[in-house]
């Protein structure tokens, strides 16, 4: 019988469990954590920006990125990058957090690039939604001033930044993603010039994503650009002479769900050790595989010996569990534990 591999995995389906019981309270205490080591001037509010991510996790995936001492790791593991096995199964107790720079950030907390080779990200389309209007009156509207870019936010907060959006839009997502499809316009020019977008807190490209001139008093072009992942605001704008911009959401990207991470990615979970007497045939359960996991198999441990000598003769997956069928056909009492493998899903 492992008695270490047992207590840790009731330690890990305690620590679940607890998050399981009080969700709302673990993610409050896990954002308060980070506040003090973030830069607010990259990530803003990370209670809004960071709340929607957490309460979307299975407490599996919660208490996997409670973990990790670093913000990056952290995002990860909530957005499904790293699964929560692979920490769970190596951390045992929560890693000190380290300060979060706004120079470390930029390149460590960058969007996928779309049509990754490694990350594949899914389109949701919504219904188009307005949520940049720089004619319209507000903190971050008037027209703008040739070369200086402008900040704004494609999430539901934009609408409280003074962007000149129309809000409330249905299925407008209120957490920053990778990526995004957007109509952008131009208009309220007198010269020729052009527009251009780069996340918030990336680099200026070097192309443009529409051309406008005097022979037409906007212009529009339809187009998909990179966010700025957990970040406080989405991209920036720059026009290279004066102009107004309005900007319309077609839909957002984001990780694909609900498909296996690999094996690699599995956990161990006890059941009760239960004692099965001589000559007794006696099932016994593996723990419930939680959710963000699936059950793809088991094990068992016992102390057989030449007193008792515990015999399988069948096993299956029931629910979230395996379950196993064993006879002692010794002459004292043996103890058995069953376990259920546990795959992550993303």
């Amino acid at each position: 019988m492992d008695e270490a591999a047992v207590r840790q995995s009731r330690a890990i389906q305690t620590h679940v469990a607890e998050v399981t019981q009080d969700k709302e309270t673990f993610i409050n205490n896990l954002i308060a954590s980070w506040v003090p080591n973030v830069d607010a001037q990259v990530f803003g509010d990370i209670s809004s920006e960071l709340r929607p991510l957490m309460e979307a996790a299975t407490p599996w995936r919660l208490y996997a990125a409670s973990l990790v001492g670093d913000y990056n790791g952290m995002i990860q593991v909530l957005r499904g990058e790293v699964p929560a096995a692979r920490v769970i199964n190596t951390l045992s107790k929560p890693q000190v957090h380290g300060m979060v720079s706004s120079a470390l950030t930029v390149g460590a907390l960058s969007p996928f690039a779309l049509g990754s080779t490694t990350s594949q990200l899914v389109f949701t389309p919504i219904p188009p939604c307005r949520v940049v209007d720089t004619r319209s009156a507000g903190a971050r509207t008037g027209i703008l001033a040739g070369g200086v870019p402008r900040t704004f936010d494609l999430t539901t907060d934009g609408f409280s930044k003074g962007q000149g959006g129309n809000g409330p839009c249905p299925g407008l997502p209120s957490f920053s993603n990778y990526g995004w499809s957007i109509n952008i316009t131009a208009t309220g020019y007198n010269t020729s010039g052009y527009v251009q977008v780069f996340p918030f807190s990336g680099s200026v490209p070097a192309t443009s994503i529409l051309n406008y001139g005097t022979a037409l008093s906007a212009i529009a072009n339809s187009s998909t650009v990179t966010g700025c992942y957990g970040c406080a605001d989405d991209i920036n704008v720059l026009a290279s002479t004066p102009a107004h911009i309005v900007l319309d959401v077609y839909g957002y990207f984001e990780l694909p769900t609900g498909f296996a991470t690999g094996a690699i990615a599995i956990t161990k979970l006890a059941g009760t050790t239960e004692t099965v007497a001589p000559g007794v045939y006696q099932r016994v359960d593996g723990a419930g595989c939680p959710a963000g996991t699936v059950v793809v198999g088991g094990a068992q441990t016992n102390n057989s010996n030449s007193s008792n000598t515990v015999l399988t003769s069948d096993h299956n997956i029931s629910g979230t569990n395996w379950y196993e069928y064993v006879k002692n056909t010794g002459g004292a009492a043996a103890t058995v534990t069953v376990y259920s493998i546990c795959e992550d899903v993303s």
